[in-house]
């Protein structure tokens, strides 16, 4: 429910991004993680500053967070994530 809330309020929701890359890099659990993660997606370009974390999840060896990063990479910096070889199929 929170990603959705998150994606609803966008760049709204800019002021949240250092936290949630806060709890996403706690590594709490594995829920939490990836819902931070989804939920940085959610704002969009808004979290840019959260691209290079993201570029160096979206090689974890964990299937479902690396997938979460790519996600929301795409949606932050689309050219970013062209750069690095993500795509829509990740």
């Amino acid at each position: 429910m929170a990603a959705i809330a998150f994606q609803q309020l966008g760049t709204n929701a800019q002021g949240a991004a250092p936290a949630l890359i806060d709890i996403a890099s706690q590594n709490i659990s594995s829920p939490s993680r990836n819902c931070a993660v989804r939920s940085l997606g959610g704002i969009g370009p808004a979290a840019r500053e959260a691209v290079p974390i993201l570029m160096g999840w979206s090689t974890n060896a964990d299937l479902d967070f690396r997938n979460e990063a790519r996600r929301a990479l795409l949606r932050i910096d689309p050219e970013v994530a062209a750069r690095v070889g993500i795509t829509n199929g990740t």
